[in-house]
């Protein structure tokens, strides 16, 4: 009948637009960055031209921090925060944070 073609098409156009906002679910949270990474020795492993390489990467959304060279790249333009906890107990010489370094 007339009305049950209407109320199919009706659920169709409600199926797409579902379809739709998840997709923009999906889309938003890809963009998210951010890793967690931490060095549990006592000291501080050898350095390769001042890089520190940490030894457990617990997270890593978004492939932002590349374990093999040290660093950490942004993948989109926007603010980052950055928390750094450093015992400074013993032979502590410095930290940088470098941009676009």
């Amino acid at each position: 009948s007339v009305q049950n073609q209407l109320q199919l098409a009706a659920k169709n156009e409600d199926v797409q637009t579902i379809k739709h906002d998840v997709q923009l679910l999906k889309d938003k949270d890809n963009d998210r960055v951010a890793f967690h990474a931490y060095i549990a020795e006592s000291n501080v492993p050898d350095t390769q031209n001042g890089v520190i390489r940490f030894s457990h990467k617990v997270t890593n959304t978004g492939h932002g921090y590349n374990s093999q060279s040290g660093a950490f790249t942004a993948p989109s333009a926007g603010d980052y925060i950055f928390i750094v906890n450093v015992d400074i107990s013993t032979n502590y010489d410095g930290l940088h944070i470098i941009h676009n370094g």
